[in-house]
């Protein structure tokens, strides 16, 4: 029987659990839940009352009779820097000796209190000169002791801490229906409730990234706050109030989509985003895929449907697959 696996992803509003085992390529589903975040327990991905979460966490897995004791968890923050750098052909080891010297330099960091991640994405000539572009990431260290911290309370043993963008990437390459490896690239929107997370994957992996700190909560308190409208020949409170949320989604959402797409285009000469994908609880909002499509003027689908996803007995999981694409992808990389 294939050994079970826990994915935990906690953001400023929910925890979501998952619990899942692997065979093959395929991942059944055996439990999953999403629990409201005690109050003041996470600021944008770092832990700040770990006993708080640790009681509501340790109460569902008893209650929901949780078996998994190896854990992958997601860390998602706009504290966590992304960029990417061309430097000369070397192997993987003298990449890392490298950078131990040079990551202050590349990055506004102090490098003792950052954990930094480098990925190769490929080679790029420059005068007649082949270079590795290379992704960095670098990850606060408080984030990740923490987090550590959190799952040695679960009495649990970490086999992965990752981030939301690494985990997408592989979800999508490894899934056969998203035809990544068929179109040069995609990008994938992930409207949360305090965030939003925009990752562009090329069919070499993810290589841009970038959270904003906007979500679908801000966006039903302004809607909230704003002028109450009666309803005047055919527009309606329906109509009024979607106009509204799509204006709010342009401007604080898609005009930095369009700046993030535009800077891949001229940086990443012989790719381009082929499609768009939503997933997270702002993929719900009413006519959000279409209003996107045609703002962006891209293919734009909901990802809810995966190949590779099975589900035991009892669990119904169909609606709830675009809230967990981070864990499962983080589950599949393992």
């Amino acid at each position: 029987m294939p050994a079970h696996i826990l994915g935990i992803e906690i953001g400023n509003s929910l925890i979501k659990l998952l619990e899942v085992s692997k065979v093959g390529n395929y991942t059944k589903i055996h439990q999953f839940s999403m629990l409201e975040s005690p109050k003041n327990s996470m600021k944008d991905g770092e832990i700040q009352d770990i006993q708080s979460l640790q009681k509501v966490i340790l109460e569902e897995l008893h209650d929901k009779k949780y078996q998994a004791k190896k854990v992958v968890v997601i860390i998602q923050s706009s504290q966590i820097i992304y960029r990417q750098i061309e430097i000369k052909k070397m192997s993987e080891k003298a990449i890392s000796q490298w950078l131990e010297v040079k990551i202050e330099d590349l990055l506004p960091i102090k490098s003792r209190s950052y954990q930094l991640d480098y990925k190769v994405i490929g080679e790029v000539k420059e005068n007649q000169t082949v270079k590795n572009r290379v992704l960095l990431v670098a990850t606060p260290r408080p984030m990740i002791e923490k987090t550590m911290q959190l799952i040695k309370a679960l009495h649990c043993k970490p086999i992965l801490v990752t981030h939301s963008a690494e985990a997408l990437a592989y979800l999508c390459l490894s899934e056969p229906n998203l035809e990544l490896k068929k179109i040069p690239g995609i990008m994938v929107i992930d409207i949360g409730g305090k965030t939003t997370h925009i990752t562009i994957i090329s069919n070499k992996g993810y290589v841009l990234s970038k959270v904003i700190l906007y979500g679908i909560e801000k966006i039903d308190t302004e809607i909230e706050q704003a002028p109450k409208m009666k309803d005047e020949g055919n527009i309606t409170m329906t109509s009024c109030r979607n106009e509204r949320i799509y204006s709010q989604i342009y401007y604080n959402i898609l005009k930095e989509v369009k700046q993030l797409l535009d800077f891949f285009e001229e940086h990443f000469k012989c790719e381009r985003v082929a499609k768009i994908y939503l997933v997270g609880g702002g993929s719900k909002i009413k006519g959000l895929r279409s209003y996107i499509r045609d703002a962006l003027e891209l293919p734009t689908e909901i990802m809810n449907q995966l190949e590779t996803i099975l589900m035991a007995p009892r669990i119904d999981f169909e609606g709830y697959v675009e809230l967990f694409m981070n864990l499962l992808g983080g589950v599949k990389a393992v």
